[in-house]
């Protein structure tokens, strides 16, 4: 999990996200110098703090794009930036391609998704999993998410009893980390979490047993709110695996 100081300048970040605040207020907002912010915000989440406002204003952008009918020129000035051209560049170059013609096509795909999408336990490359993964439904989710265009969203269809969950889950091989150290990242975000929800990681070796397990079992996420997490991993065996563990979520 990252430390109190970046968890604290991501939270303020989010709070504040449209704000016009420069450095030295989020410094004293917090209750640490700038320098001491930067420095930290920067090790542990390989962004500058101006990155990551960047990214994310460009996310809710996205967002807005997609399911909003404000002018290019309404959304950029929203999101502070001084002139349409000066917001179409930064938009450029992180979606790889003008705000505008990213309207048209996300928006002829997301037609094209929702007429053909008849199962939202499929997304490419994750599997629903768990004790009683027929309680749980998994999908995109398009409104709600951190950079990118999309996030993934688990949340259970009926009442489920203790014990009883469901995870995404997706597994990778080791082979291009080994003998690395490589950090998972992982921003969580609930609503009415009734008992406990987590993110989990497992370690195989080369024959499958498991050599390393953890499943936030001793601090479980509840409630609503935002979770930043991540974890280090040195890849000396044949395969990780890293997936998001969900109890009990009565709404999403």
């Amino acid at each position: 999990m990252y430390s109190k100081v970046t968890q604290d300048v991501i939270y303020s970040l989010e709070e504040c996200l449209l704000d016009e605040w420069q450095l030295d207020d989020y410094a004293s907002h917090i209750g640490y110098s700038k320098f001491h912010l930067s420095r930290i915000f920067k090790q542990e989440t390989g962004l500058t703090i101006s990155e990551y406002i960047r990214k994310r204003r460009l996310a809710l952008a996205a967002m807005y794009l997609l399911y909003s009918d404000e002018s290019i020129l309404q959304i950029a000035f929203e999101l502070r930036y001084q002139s349409q051209e000066a917001f179409t560049r930064s938009f450029k170059e992180l979606y790889k391609m003008p705000p505008g013609k990213y309207r048209k096509i996300m928006r002829t795909l997301q037609g094209t998704e929702e007429k053909n999408m008849s199962d939202l336990t499929t997304i490419k490359g994750w599997i629903l999993s768990g004790s009683h993964p027929t309680f749980y439904e998994m999908k995109t989710d398009g409104q709600i998410f951190h950079t990118g265009m999309k996030s993934g969203l688990l949340s259970s269809k009926t009442d489920v009893g203790e014990g009883q969950f469901g995870t995404m889950m997706q597994s990778f091989s080791a082979e291009n980390w080994l003998g690395k150290r490589i950090k998972l990242s992982c921003f969580l975000k609930t609503e009415e979490v009734v008992a406990k929800c987590g993110v989990w990681c497992r370690i195989d070796n080369s024959t499958g047993d498991v050599i390393q397990f953890d499943n936030m079992d001793n601090r479980p996420i509840q409630g609503n709110g935002l979770e930043l997490l991540f974890g280090c991993i040195r890849c000396t065996k044949r395969k990780c695996f890293y997936s998001l563990r969900h109890f009990i979520n009565r709404n999403r």
